[in-house]
């Protein structure tokens, strides 16, 4: 190793930073207005050092600046709605024919009807359009023509659930109650855990003042439904007016009120079955928070006439009854003919 020309190279750089340093200095005594020539005299700078130090010192000549354009919004150019475009094409019978009874059924009653008359439909799909069409009688109530539809569906597809209770329905709304149960009994004995079946069986019993069976099928619905409020009032009005299990009754309208809170209707039957078990304070209690909300509810004002009739406060109980009959002028031989008089 060269240990000597190491040394030289080291003094070379420590040479280059002086005069770095001295043209520095040079600088700012020239800012100062001081002589050139005394100054390199005094320094003891050659032309040579000079003018490698203002080489160095020399200011970097600028970058440039390039100006860049932004790119043009580009021009769409509008289109224009051609005119005379035909419309789109009607869908087929098919597709009208199985949509959800909305509004007027009348649409769908013809494109059934279409579906069923052209021919092509066989089994289960000419049962669906039959079904269709019947629940679109049904919501226009023209029963008869309701089940006839069902029928014919039962005929392409026997045992159809949704085709029995339809048809049950439509036969309740006719007032054939004895045919809709039977109905409503072959639906359940294929699908024994639909808890709508057995709540339309219940009002068809109780259409027939048949109690004893409306109360059990609304006990096989508080069995199959998790939240039974509306059962539960249900049995509690029919226990109500028929005077059976009043205890049993009361109960029920306690529990549908847990789950319905202050629901007019559960306060106006819970009122009748207190007026029957003779609790009649809580009875007009009842009958009146129900006129608190409804005060027109004629079933109110007349439960709580009788209550207040029953208490011996006479003129304040016929001036109730009264009220009643002008909202509802049979009201009294309603209510009497339940067992409420």
């Amino acid at each position: 190793m060269d240990f000597g020309q190491d040394a030289r190279a080291g003094a070379q750089l420590a040479g280059a930073a002086r005069i770095v340093t001295l043209a520095g200095r040079f600088r700012r005594v020239v800012a100062r207005g001081i002589g050139l020539a005394g100054c390199a005299c005094a320094l003891a700078i050659s032309p040579a050092t000079f003018s490698l130090a203002q080489d160095a010192l020399a200011p970097r000549p600028e970058k440039p600046e390039v100006f860049v354009p932004r790119p043009a919004k580009p021009v769409v150019p509008e289109v224009k709605k051609p005119e005379g475009l035909p419309r789109p094409a009607k869908p087929p019978p098919r597709v009208q024919c199985n949509v959800k009874v909305t509004g007027a059924p009348d649409g769908m009653i013809s494109s059934c009807t279409e579906l069923i008359e052209k021919g092509h439909e066989t089994g289960r799909a000419l049962a669906a359009a039959y079904n269709a069409r019947g629940r679109a009688y049904l919501s226009k109530r023209e029963y008869d023509r309701a089940v006839a539809d069902f029928s014919e569906a039962l005929k392409h597809e026997p045992g159809n659930v949704l085709s029995l209770h339809s048809r049950g329905v439509a036969h309740a709304g006719k007032g054939e109650f004895d045919a809709a149960i039977k109905d409503y009994s072959d639906a359940i004995w294929l699908a024994p855990r639909n808890a709508t079946l057995y709540q339309d069986r219940a009002g068809a019993h109780l259409a027939k003042a048949d109690y004893s069976r409306a109360i059990a099928d609304l006990g096989e619905v508080i069995k199959l439904t998790p939240k039974p409020a509306l059962a539960l009032r249900d049995r509690c009005y029919v226990r109500a007016i028929s005077g059976r299990e009043l205890p049993q009754g009361l109960d029920d309208c306690e529990q549908a009120l847990r789950l319905l809170k202050s629901d007019v209707m559960t306060l106006e039957r819970r009122g009748l079955v207190n007026l029957r078990l003779g609790y009649f304070d809580k009875a007009i209690a009842d009958f009146n928070a129900v006129l608190k909300v409804q005060g027109a509810n004629a079933t109110a004002l007349y439960g709580r006439g009788v209550a207040k009739k029953k208490k011996g406060l006479v003129l304040a109980g016929e001036a109730d009854i009264a009220e009643a009959r002008q909202i509802r002028p049979d009201i009294v031989q309603a209510l009497a003919g339940l067992g409420v008089k």
